[in-house]
């Protein structure tokens, strides 16, 4: 039967190219309980370190970390709700204050401060960003899931890697702006300085073309130098030459695909602060049923402990310490701790589809610039799995010991059994040294015909030859 060529339809790959639909998988992948794990601990780590900074360098407000941490709370909110909303502007300056305005703040106000934070900052996030990274990647191309062992390992041994991939950027630009502002200093010279400056200006100018590729691929590519390493197994070098290349091959396709992560981000993010908005509800009211009892001052105990969630659209709350007591300042400390846990799951949550949407990123991008199939993936093996895996049916069977006993007989001679034929010895003649020449040429031995060699009965083949001993000296 002669085909149908009149489908359109026919020959096109969907896949192809509906390409960015697989953004849509990152909710399931972000979703993965190893992810949330690593990356909730990762946030309490951040957290905890920034309240411990917080306790040594008070500050004169208190601290430095919670107002940086609230604000950067507050821009996330602000993407999610302009998503909500509907509104291009609200996302892009929630965007731009949660890169730029929050941290070059605090940079300039607390430098100090800034720079050991943003230490400590960069080695949790390299290793259990890394490590979040890791898991994303290997489920996204084989759909398997590693341990958090196994993810925790790989992003101890490229750590080196997670922790310079971004410094390496800014080291560049200021090495470069530093040189300039070097240079520069000729211009204080009299009369030669100005001079000089206005003829050698195109260097600073050439200096700054650099410089502004080097943060547009930076500020475009910074989200696809984890996922490099995570799913090439490769070094920071290779991570900022991926994400440099794919953003400047491809632009528009990267943006495209960074726009619908974030639109499909914030609404998976509005629907897991709904799940747990009813959670806590629910836990809320049902405590409630049971316990009606009453403080000194007339509030309600369970109440004063943990105001309901239904009475404020955060999730967040204050606890009335003044109309508890002893104990019910403990109790509602413990129940904080545990409200908090689960809100911080929220947190958690953004941080592992942070990454699991940008190694799908990563990618599609790979497969536009370089035609690589999207399970293509680097994977380690480690002593462990080979200690781990099964030895050949082979080499688990038994030995037959009389296979090595048959083994040790002589092998049977092959000679042909035409035993009348005559064999020429094999054996060398032995000369004797002392004997002269003349003596040997009158030897009765040197005149022996072929007919003279006795024929050797093949019986005496299987028997060992005597060995053979020189003639005695008369």
């Amino acid at each position: 039967m002669a085909e149908d060529s009149s489908n359109p339809n026919r020959g096109i790959d969907w896949r192809q190219v509906m390409s960015f639909t697989l953004l849509f998988k990152s909710f399931r992948v972000a979703a993965h309980p190893s992810k949330i794990i690593l990356a909730l601990t990762l946030l309490l780590l951040l957290y905890a370190g920034g309240r411990a900074l917080d306790a040594v360098w008070p500050g004169e407000h208190g601290g430095h970390f919670m107002p940086f941490f609230s604000g950067q709370v507050n821009h996330v909110t602000q993407v999610v709700e302009g998503v909500r909303d509907v509104s291009v502007w609200r996302i892009t300056r929630g965007i731009y204050d949660f890169l730029i305005t929050g941290p070059v703040n605090a940079c300039i106000n607390n430098p100090v401060y800034s720079t050991i934070y943003g230490t400590y900052f960069l080695i949790i996030w390299s290793v259990f960003g890394g490590a979040v990274a890791r898991v994303a990647a290997v489920h996204v191309a084989r759909d398997e899931k590693i341990s958090v062992r196994q993810a925790l390992r790989f992003s101890v041994s490229k750590f080196l890697s997670f922790f310079s991939a971004p410094l390496i950027p800014a080291l560049i630009i200021g090495f470069i702006g530093l040189a300039t502002a070097a240079a520069a200093l000729v211009g204080n010279i009299p009369f030669v300085g100005p001079l000089a400056v206005g003829v050698l200006f195109i260097v600073p100018l050439l200096a700054a073309f650099v410089v502004t590729l080097i943060l547009i691929g930076t500020f475009g590519g910074f989200n696809l130098m984890y996922p490099t390493i995570a799913i090439e197994g490769s070094d920071s070098f290779d991570a900022i030459s991926r994400s440099f290349s794919y953003v400047y091959a491809r632009p528009w396709r990267m943006l495209f695909f960074t726009a619908v992560s974030v639109v499909y981000g914030a609404l998976t993010y509005l629907f897991v602060r709904l799940f747990i908005w009813v959670m806590l509800s629910v836990a809320h009211l049902f405590v409630g049923v049971g316990m009606f009892t009453q403080t000194s001052t007339g509030a309600d105990t369970w109440q004063a402990m943990w105001p309901s969630p239904t009475g404020s659209e955060r999730l967040t709350y204050a606890i009335d310490n003044a109309a508890l007591g002893t104990g019910g300042d403990i109790g509602a400390f413990f129940i904080a701790f545990w409200v908090y846990l689960v809100v911080g799951v929220l947190g958690a949550f953004a941080i592992s589809f942070y990454f699991s949407a940008n190694t799908i990123i990563y990618f599609l991008m790979r497969n536009e610039v370089d035609a690589t199939e999207l399970d293509d993936v680097y994977i380690e093996q480690s002593d462990d799995d080979l200690l781990d895996r099964p030895l050949p049916n082979d080499l688990t069977k038994p030995v037959d010991s009389s296979k090595l006993v048959e083994s040790t007989k002589p092998m049977e001679s092959t000679v042909p059994t035409d035993s009348t034929r005559p064999i020429e010895s094999s054996t060398p003649k032995v000369i004797d040294a002392g004997r002269s020449a003349t003596s040997s040429d009158s030897s009765p031995s040197s005149d022996a015909s072929p007919s003279s060699i006795a024929s050797i009965d093949l019986g005496t083949l299987d028997a060992p030859n005597p060995p053979t001993t020189p003639p005695t000296q008369p």
